[in-house]
């Protein structure tokens, strides 16, 4: 089976990913979050899936989020959609920069849409393979990274909680060492050298 997604073609994904966008689809296809029971919860949820690097699930994630009607992210709904798109994605980074003669984002939505973009755009930093994408990964990494150094200091609170997200559960507490050796264990090697990685690039681009 061969998806295509915002117009990439993907293999076929795993069933618990069709599964979440089953869910997801059923949300996005809706027209008002008001009454939905735990309807912050989910908002929440959908605003946190909004980092995963599958392009589907994070687009019907983002319809989900119409559903309560932002006002400083529908103005921008076309461009946030493209800008999941792998073929697209470059060309909306320039009409979300923060340069007052490029950008075309109002300053009244960026605190409410700048951690959307963080969560779009550290899904394609962490992306280990996309079928049909013009670019290398090595590229495409360096032109987000370079997207987020050019944020202002006050915006990359978003960027900084989803980098350490892996860590949340640790404690600073020293009668708690055996708790955060018990949730280090738990991360995978991958994880943990994706995040150092992750880490090192963003250093190396904030840094120059």
């Amino acid at each position: 089976e061969i998806l295509r997604v915002t117009g990439v073609q993907t293999c076929a994904l795993p069933i618990s990913t069709r599964v979440l966008s089953g869910f997801l689809e059923v949300f996005a296809n809706m027209t008002s979050g008001v009454p939905l029971f735990q309807a912050e919860v989910l908002r929440r949820v959908f605003t946190a899936l909004l980092a995963k690097t599958h392009n589907q699930v994070q687009l019907l994630s983002l319809k989900s989020l119409y559903l309560w009607k932002p006002e400083d992210m529908m103005p921008y709904k076309t461009h946030l959609e493209n800008l999941i798109d792998d073929e697209k994605y470059r060309d909306e980074l320039t009409f979300f920069t923060i340069d007052d003669d490029l950008g075309q984002v109002k300053q009244a939505h960026r605190p409410g849409l700048v951690p959307v973009l963080s969560r779009i755009l550290y899904a394609k930093v962490v992306q280990r393979k996309v079928l049909g994408a013009k670019t290398s990964l090595a590229q495409r990494r360096a032109t987000v990274l370079a997207f987020f150094a050019g944020m202002r200091p006050e915006e990359f609170g978003e960027l900084v909680s989803i980098v350490f997200r892996p860590f949340r559960l640790l404690s600073d507490a020293a009668e708690d060492e055996e708790h955060n050796s018990a949730v280090l264990a738990a991360l995978s090697s991958k994880k943990l050298l994706g995040f150092l990685n992750t880490l090192k690039r963003s250093e190396e681009h904030t840094s120059e």
